[in-house]
């Protein structure tokens, strides 16, 4: 078959000077390898703002401290080493290493999740420095995002949350929980790491963009959410995966539950309470452009949720009433 090459605006034309050579990486002679790019196409997204290794060296740093930090029920040694496995590479795959492994659990976090695991995608020491800091003082910040956990969730009993529901570790509870206890707005209870609340976690389309902002990491981020209504398929299917680009996207559920199930290497999770039901209630990162199949009349998508990565074909009418816009942003 003919070359393809890839660039970071799409496919390219070549000419007779533009031979493949056969060490080119940007080249695909495998219609197989191409497929499976095309399906996570940030998963060959490597453009940061700071290397792993350092991020590694300042977790280790801190693994060595002897403070027993700010927070009354949580375990120094447990959370550095959720954070070395954590602030790392991604494999690809449900190994439970590397950023996109970061897990919600039965947290309503989603938002929180959502831009943490793509700021350790772009600025893994920012988030590590972000993750010790507020172990060890209770304020943490990435940019001038700036977090400050309240004295109720300092004090909260870890394990006594952990009985009322899934939580994944002491790291992700502390990091996601946090953000969350920060500025909470007038009209949501305050989140107290109780993996029964449901409107304390809720994050607004508003919040996420304002969120990644503050954090510096991106140079322009653009707020498409809709709380209240759906943008539509024109809308999805005109999102580009562009290097340096992330795209949270704001769903209900029941997009994910309407859809087949390609491939997943994560267990979708239920969404079952009365607050649910009346809203989107689930931030989750895109990996792949939407790609319609008119002959089938579905969409297909590939996402990052729950620690892991879905794909979906999605009938066009369960997409269109379940998908309520985007986050979006550039790196700067």
């Amino acid at each position: 078959m003919e070359p393809i090459r890839l660039t970071d605006g799409g496919p390219a034309m070549t000419t007779d000077s533009d031979l493949p050579s056969p060490t080119d990486t940007g080249w695909f002679t495998d219609a197989d390898a191409l497929r499976t790019m095309m399906e996570d196409e940030r998963f060959a997204d490597d453009k940061t703002l700071s290397s792993f290794t350092d991020a590694q060296t300042l977790i280790a740093t801190f693994a060595a401290s002897p403070s027993a930090g700010a927070w009354r029920s949580l375990d120094r040694a447990t959370v550095a080493a959720r954070l070395a496995t954590l602030i790392a590479p991604t494999q690809g795959s449900d190994s439970g290493v590397g950023y996109r492994s970061l897990q919600q659990a039965g947290l309503n976090l989603c938002g929180p999740a959502a831009l943490l695991m793509m700021a350790m995608g772009r600025d893994p020491v920012a988030v590590a420095r972000y993750a010790t800091d507020l172990f060890d003082t209770g304020s943490g910040s990435i940019g001038t995002f700036a977090v400050h956990a309240g004295q109720d969730l300092l004090d909260a009993d870890f394990g006594a949350m952990s009985a009322r529901g899934s939580i994944s570790s002491q790291a992700e509870w502390m990091m996601l929980g946090a953000i969350r206890n920060t500025a909470q707005p007038f009209w949501q209870p305050q989140w107290r790491g109780d993996p029964d609340q449901e409107l304390a976690g809720m994050t607004r389309p508003e919040e996420l963009a304002d969120w990644m902002r503050q954090t510096g990491i991106w140079s322009r981020v653009d707020d498409d959410g809709r709380w209240a209504s759906n943008p539509g398929i024109p809308d999805a299917t005109a999102i580009g995966m562009y290097a340096g680009t992330d795209t949270a996207v704001l769903l209900h559920t029941d997009l994910i539950s309407g859809s087949t199930i390609v491939d997943s290497d994560t267990a979708p999770k239920e969404q079952s309470s009365w607050i649910s039901e009346l809203f989107p209630n689930h931030w989750v990162v895109l990996l792949s452009e939407v790609v319609p199949d008119l002959a089938d009349r579905t969409l297909t998508l590939t996402i990052w949720t729950w620690g892991g990565r879905l794909r979906l074909r999605t009938p066009e009418r369960v997409f269109i009433d379940n998908y309520f816009g985007t986050v979006s942003a550039w790196l700067r």
